[in-house]
């Protein structure tokens, strides 16, 4: 019997996280990576998450490291840790909550586009509302994922946010609905 926890819904997997350890246990499944900037030279991506929820963010960094072999990924908990790695570590992308404590996700997303324009920041969220997705759009965020569309449009958006050459514009627009 699995120890007791909850399940997290990830695209193309399950993902068990354990109460006592707080680690997530995955049920592994084959995932295909993109191919990011096919034909050319291009440096590893490194990928920051940021999520106040311990569960998540460890879930989603493990996972987004199985997804996108050869990226780095860290995490921060809060809008101000995001702020200051986003200085010192430099990622080419991050994925931002909203709720988060001290900073909210919007406040961070402003101040990292203060320092760094051209690092794109994807909001990843539950909040759903039209007004929540136009002030992430106008604090500086690429682009926008509700939770609940994780599963079908959270790795198609990451590939087009880390390869823009690539047109992935209409697909993503379907995956959106």
């Amino acid at each position: 019997m699995p120890p007791a926890g909850c399940y997290v819904l990830f695209p193309t997997k399950s993902v068990h996280i354990s109460l006592q350890t707080r680690r997530p246990i995955f049920d592994m499944m084959d995932l295909k990576p993109p191919e990011l900037g096919r034909g050319k030279s291009r440096m590893p991506a490194k990928i920051l998450v940021v999520d106040d929820h311990k569960a998540m963010r460890i879930a989603l960094c493990d996972w987004l490291a199985g997804a996108l072999p050869g990226c780095e990924v860290t995490a921060a908990s809060t809008g101000e840790e995001a702020v200051c790695l986003s200085v010192e570590w430099l990622p080419t992308l991050i994925i931002m909550d909203l709720g988060l404590p001290g900073i909210s996700g919007l406040e961070a997303t402003r101040r990292i586009k203060a320092e760094r324009p051209r690092c794109p920041v994807l909001i990843l969220t539950i909040h759903e509302g039209e007004l929540y997705r136009a002030e992430a759009l106008a604090s500086g965020a690429s682009d926008y994922v509700p939770k609940r569309l994780m599963q079908s449009a959270l790795l198609p958006t990451i590939t087009a946010l880390l390869d823009p050459s690539e047109d992935t514009s209409q697909r993503r627009a379907s995956l959106l609905g």
